[in-house]
């Protein structure tokens, strides 16, 4: 195998770990990869090894991992490769919001925008509907909403089981609005469907669609609850978008100084949700 088929495999193994939760992949494949592809691939393999490098640098060292994807937008502009600067620009936009740079993640949103508009769907503009929810669900929730419904339209013309868009950074989206009804039963279907596609239970990322609901109908304490719970769960959010509107809410309402979880389950937690919601 030549360095080259090395720094694309590892390349491959990099972008494999953020779906599958694995951040040993993502961080032992992308050092190993970007070194690689910057001796022997091509600017667009190098901008693409970059990205994935930033994944897991942009939570021990923010600036660094701008760096990354500044480096790696020049480099697929100066190739010519849109689409692949755009999704550079995406995550650009939810590393700002990491760092609690909103500001620069809403300027970045906005520059993004002006790329992405009236050209067909692709993982820049699904990276822009994204930002677009995560970044401004709490101040401006019919934006993010008409994000979410864009990205509900658009996977359903994907063939081959593209999805219906209606995932939880859409549930959140919706809950923030204070859309009740639609919340509740979005919900419980996502709950059903993490179960079935990936033989997880869905948490604690589907407490946060609940705790943004109470936000919006100004029920704090119960917010504040379910955040800590989420805080303190076994496990972490599982994506930027999610760990963005995390955090977010968390600045608005604050976090418990007791841990719930220490007299009940994360599984008791959603069910309290569960209730709380039957009674709206």
């Amino acid at each position: 195998m030549s360095d080259h088929e090395r720094g694309l495999l590892n390349l491959v193994i990099a972008s494999a770990g953020l779906p599958a939760r694995r951040p040993d992949w993502i961080e032992r494949g992308s050092s190993t990869a970007v070194p690689l592809l910057r001796e022997h691939g091509t600017p667009e393999e190098l901008a693409a090894a970059l990205i994935v490098n930033s994944w897991m640098i942009v939570f021990q060292d923010g600036e660094a991992a701008l760096v990354l994807l500044d480096e790696a937008r020049a480099l697929a502009d100066a190739a010519d490769a849109p689409v692949l600067a755009d999704v550079a620009s995406g995550y650009l936009v939810t590393h700002y919001a990491v760092a609690g740079r909103i500001d620069d993640s809403l300027q970045t949103l906005a520059d993004l925008k002006v790329r992405v508009d009236g050209r067909p769907m692709d993982y820049g503009g699904t990276l822009y509907a994204y930002g677009t929810m995560a970044v401004r669900f709490m101040t401006e929730p019919d934006a993010a909403r008409a994000a979410g419904q864009y990205l509900v339209r658009e996977f359903a013309k994907a063939p081959n089981g593209g999805g219906d868009g209606r995932n939880e950074i859409y549930l959140v989206a919706l809950a923030a609005r204070g859309d009740v009804t639609e919340t509740r039963s979005l919900v419980a279907e996502a709950k059903i469907m993490a179960r079935r596609q990936s033989g997880n239970d869905g948490l604690p990322d589907l407490l946060i669609p609940p705790a943004a609901l109470a936000w919006r109908l100004g029920q704090f304490d119960i917010a504040r609850r379910w955040l800590t719970a989420i805080r303190r769960a076994p496990k972490p959010t599982k994506s930027f978008h999610m760990t963005i509107m995390y955090r977010q809410l968390r600045t608005a309402v604050g976090l418990l100084d007791e841990n719930p979880l220490d007299s009940a389950t994360i599984d008791d937690i959603w069910d309290e949700a569960v209730a709380w919601m039957d009674t709206l």
